[in-house]
């Protein structure tokens, strides 16, 4: 069992303040023998305490070269970890459906996130998998649900996407008839569908980034979660950083498959796709 750094640097501490005690002990007693027997152990106590204590506190401890598990299943993430979006200015996410995220970003009263991206300069990015992608029937199999059903979970997703949009949409118009929306501050916002495996999911918050597994045997949200720091491990960030860029750039979809966009101008709808996936029924009944 490997202690902590914590608890090392305590144990050596002690072992030095033993050897410090035994050699005032020896000072105080008059047999020479005994003296130098207590002296001679409580220096050498000292030393190794003092020398290991020291060693340890200034050493950087090694990384974990495929980063830091977090927790072995995201559905028991601390809360405090989704939170950091609304304190970043780069985020990214990248997952099968997203309702999580955005039913959280639906149902904040506080609308944060909107007021992060109009007047915070704050880039927020979303990339889900499509519902008629092929790689649908796969995950739906693995997580032991029909593919009819994870379908029906995208399209949820999108609803809610949509949800998002026309309350940023309104508010975006409502600053700009004001006339107290700084375009210097604006910021960009995205949800795009992809059309290829994402192999995992992947929240980024500026030079963090937290990854978790696409396993066979078991849905995502009960799989492992790591964190990667670029700070730490700048190689394998950027690693994870070029892979959200491919899905992100290269995917077959390209821009007809970006459902909203915004960069400085007023929020994009991409109306024919979303009719098209949920019905212009419905499309219509979401966004009046």
């Amino acid at each position: 069992m490997k202690l902590p750094k914590t608890t090392i640097l305590a144990i050596h501490l002690i072992i030095a303040l033993t050897g410090l005690i035994l050699v005032l002990i020896g000072v105080s007693i008059e047999a020479s023998i005994g003296r130098a027997l207590l002296e001679a152990v409580g220096v050498g106590l000292i030393a190794s305490g003092g020398v290991n204590f020291f060693d340890r506190l200034l050493t950087q401890e090694p990384t974990v070269e495929g980063g830091e598990l977090v927790t072995l299943a995201r559905a028991h993430a601390d809360d405090s970890i989704y939170a950091q979006k609304y304190k970043g200015y780069k985020i990214d996410v990248v997952g099968v459906s997203l309702n999580e995220v955005m039913k959280e970003l639906v149902n904040d009263p506080a609308q944060r996130m909107v007021d992060r991206i109009l007047n915070h300069h704050v880039r927020f990015r979303l990339l889900l998998i499509h519902p008629q992608a092929d790689f649908i029937r796969q995950r739906a199999y693995e997580d032991k649900i029909s593919a009819e059903t994870l379908r029906e979970r995208q399209c949820k997703s999108i609803e809610l996407g949509l949800l998002f949009f026309r309350r940023l949409k309104q508010e975006y118009d409502e600053c700009k008839r004001k006339g107290v929306l700084d375009s210097r501050l604006v910021g960009a916002f995205e949800i795009k569908l992809i059309d290829r495996c994402p192999y995992f999911s992947l929240f980024r918050v500026d030079d963090v980034i937290y990854w978790g597994l696409y396993t066979a045997d078991t849905t995502g949200m009960n799989s492992p979660m790591f964190r990667v720091r670029n700070s730490q491990n700048p190689a394998l960030f950027d690693r994870f950083k070029q892979h959200f860029y491919a899905l992100y750039e290269k995917d077959l979809g390209g821009q007809d498959n970006f459902l909203v966009k915004m960069e400085v101008d007023a929020p994009y709808l991409n109306r024919k796709l979303a009719e098209d996936l949920l019905t212009p029924e419905v499309v219509a009944g979401i966004m009046g």
